[in-house]
């Protein structure tokens, strides 16, 4: 029997890209796959666009009644709860994947693919992973220290993430108002699975006029720096306790970003320079041992 996949695209607002983004999906050369369109209550005029595209798509229409229900990991815990496929996929709406995107991935057999990536539009930069991961270590270790995998750029087998299912049943925390995708990946690490490395790149994420003004965090190390300085420090603190290797590519990843030309040019003077003073503060002592390590 085919393996079977649901690419699960969610949206607000986004008239620009969001035809680019299903187009991608409906159009893989791999035709067992399913496309499911999560709106996360957007205008009349961003519904119009869902018509034209039929039966080729499932639309799961949510309303916007309140402000703590804005979040893109709602919108993403719906489409998982309604999507059928052996293996799930997640796109934002301004994101693209390449049409064999899950014919390459499928080649081997694996539970869970990740496959290279690049970002395009205002500050194009290709992220081939191979080039910065050393893959006779540990991946959680790699992932605390590069940073370079995006949970879009993943094809995962569905019962993988059903083990990850909180007591709600939410594969995406919710409580968390961000680095959920972080969250996400660092748990899926931690599971017992067959992981497999796709060197195409597969994945597009595209940098548009909102991001222009970002450089270095943005491109090297989003989810880096949100890790490492926002209120999901206890989180983070509670997967790499107990554990010499994770603490110090931990604090390496951040002593690499500390120590970077682009650091010193662009966020030394910034409102991130006291949120990183402060984090350091609290952990100087343990954060020098580890990098005499």
């Amino acid at each position: 029997m085919k393996k079977t996949a649901s690419i699960i695209i969610i949206n607000y607002q986004d008239k620009k890209r969001i035809q680019r983004a299903i187009d991608s999906a409906i159009n893989q050369t791999y035709k067992h796959v399913e496309v499911i369109v999560v709106d996360d209550g957007s205008d009349k005029e961003t519904r119009e666009i869902y018509k034209t595209y039929k039966d080729d798509i499932k639309l799961v229409q949510l309303e916007r009644t309140d402000k703590t229900a804005r979040t893109p990991s709602r919108a993403r815990n719906e489409g998982f709860n309604v999507a059928s496929g052996d293996y799930i996929a997640f796109l934002d709406s301004d994101n693209y994947y390449s049409y064999d995107f899950i014919e390459e991935c499928f080649k081997e057999k694996g539970d869970v693919y990740f496959v290279n990536w690049e970002i395009i539009g205002l500050q194009s930069y290709i992220c081939d992973i191979e080039k910065v991961w050393d893959f006779s270590h540990d991946l959680m270790s790699n992932y605390l220290r590069f940073q370079h995998m995006d949970h879009q750029c993943l094809l995962t087998k569905r019962e993988i993430y059903s083990i990850l299912l909180d007591k709600s049943g939410n594969l995406y925390d919710t409580r968390l108002p961000r680095s959920q995708d972080c969250d996400l990946i660092a748990r899926l690490l931690k599971t017992d699975c067959e992981w497999r490395h796709v060197q195409k790149r597969l994945f597009h994420f595209e940098k548009h006029e909102t991001d222009q003004n970002k450089s270095y965090a943005s491109i090297h190390g989003k989810t880096l720096w949100t890790l490492k300085n926002d209120i999901n420090y206890l989180w983070l603190m509670d997967i790499i306790k107990k554990d010499p290797m994770l603490t110090a590519s931990f604090y390496r990843g951040i002593n690499d970003f500390m120590t970077s030309d682009e650091w010193q040019d662009t966020y030394n003077d910034s409102v991130f320079k006291q949120m990183m003073d402060n984090h350091n503060n609290i952990l100087s002592g343990e954060r020098k041992e580890c990098l005499k390590t």
